[in-house]
């Protein structure tokens, strides 16, 4: 697998493959979002139907393959997991974040030498099939803070692309 920092800058000069990414040599995940869940919101609307997105996810680990596609975060979430990012990369903030919907949840362990250890923690409808048995399945990446930062840059985009309603 490549080194992230390569790859991500390839990422961000095409846009039209735009996803919050973390990967390591291990592991892979991808988070893509596709639409607001009701496109012909309006800000009359009620406010949480408005806001909802459409996000897709792809993960590889060691165990398998996964993907899910459900309208589980709304878009004050995403403006929170952008700030979140931004918090770790400088190791302050708290170390959980959460959304409503609980298919999604990211625990920072910590950093050591540059490395950022992370948990991304999937729930029902998004986690994989042979962990259905399970309250909850979660992968671990160790990552440069420059993916960070990466990830952050590509929720900011997602902010202005998808603003709340």
């Amino acid at each position: 697998m490549k080194s992230g920092v390569t790859v991500l800058r390839r990422a961000r000069s095409n846009r039209k493959n735009l996803h919050m990414e973390f990967f390591d040599t291990e592991s892979r995940f991808k988070l893509t979002i596709h639409n607001y869940q009701f496109t012909h919101g309006k800000a009359s609307q009620e406010k949480w139907d408005a806001n909802w997105l459409r996000v897709y996810i792809d993960i590889t680990t060691p165990m398998g393959h996964w993907k899910s596609y459900d309208p589980c975060i709304l878009t004050w979430e995403v403006q929170q997991l952008f700030e979140w990012l931004l918090l770790i990369a400088d190791q302050k903030g708290p170390d959980d974040i959460s959304f409503l919907e609980p298919n999604l949840a990211f625990h920072f362990y910590g950093a050591t030498d540059g490395i950022y250890h992370i948990g991304a923690k999937f729930e029902q409808e998004w986690k994989p099939r042979w962990a259905e048995n399970d309250p909850s399945y979660t992968v671990y990446f160790s990552i440069p803070k420059e993916q960070l930062l990466a990830a952050a840059d590509s929720l900011r985009e997602y902010l202005a692309k998808f603003p709340p309603r």
